[in-house]
Parts: C-alpha cells; structure tokens; sequence
C-alpha cells in the first residue's frame, strides 16, 4: 500500500512539474498567434489601400512591392540584393556644385535621365 501511495506522489510531482512548462507553451503559442494576426492585419491594410507601383520600361509591368517603403526598389549589389534608391546628383563643372539631387526608387539609371535634365533646366 505505502508503495503504490508512493508511486502516485512521484507521478502527482512529475504531473506538477509539467504544469508550468504547458502553461509557458500555451503562452508562447498566444503569443506567436498574436504576432501572426498583427502582421496579417498590416499586410491586409496595405493590400486594400496601396495601388501597384509599374516600372518606367517601354512595356510597363508591375514591380514588386515594398510593405515597408513601396517608393524604394529592390537593387542588385556585388554583395546581394537590397532594397533602397539610386541617388543621382547634377554638378556644375565649372563651379563644381551640385545643382540636383534625387532618389529614385528603380534599380536601373536610364530612367532617371529625363527627370533629372527636366529638373536642370527649370533652374
């Protein structure tokens, strides 16, 4: 009797010390779940209010877009890809200043030419 009262013990405190580890599962679990609907609701909210951004090619298509910033443009890198913006800067050769400066989101920088000599002569 004393034995089988002793086995039950042992298996009670084993059965105790799992009560805490479920308890921190479930928790984690919440957790991820809520981590989970909160990004679904941001990516949800983006795709209902965002229009699709298309490239500056002879036949425009659609580009990737960006949740974070949808302006900026995936560029290739001798390390990879990242996304960012092409930075383009005018000097005066002659004063040796820059008299434009602009962020294009687009990898490519033959795009980028007119805009930047449109800006140019209006100064």
């Amino acid at each position: 009797m004393r034995k089988k009262v002793r086995q039950c013990l042992k298996e009670h405190k084993n059965l105790d010390g799992r009560k805490p580890q479920e308890r921190e599962r479930k928790q984690r679990l919440r957790q991820a779940a809520d981590t989970l609907e909160k990004e679904f609701e941001r990516i949800d909210k983006f795709l209902k209010t965002a229009s699709p951004r298309m490239g500056n090619v002879k036949r425009p298509k659609e580009v990737k877009s960006n949740i974070t910033d949808n302006e900026s443009a995936k560029m290739a890198t001798s390390k990879g890809s990242i996304q960012g913006y092409n930075g383009v800067a005018t000097v005066d050769k002659k004063h040796q200043i820059i008299v434009d400066a602009q962020a294009f989101g687009e990898d490519q920088e033959h795009h980028t030419l007119k805009p930047v000599l449109d800006s140019v002569q209006r100064r």
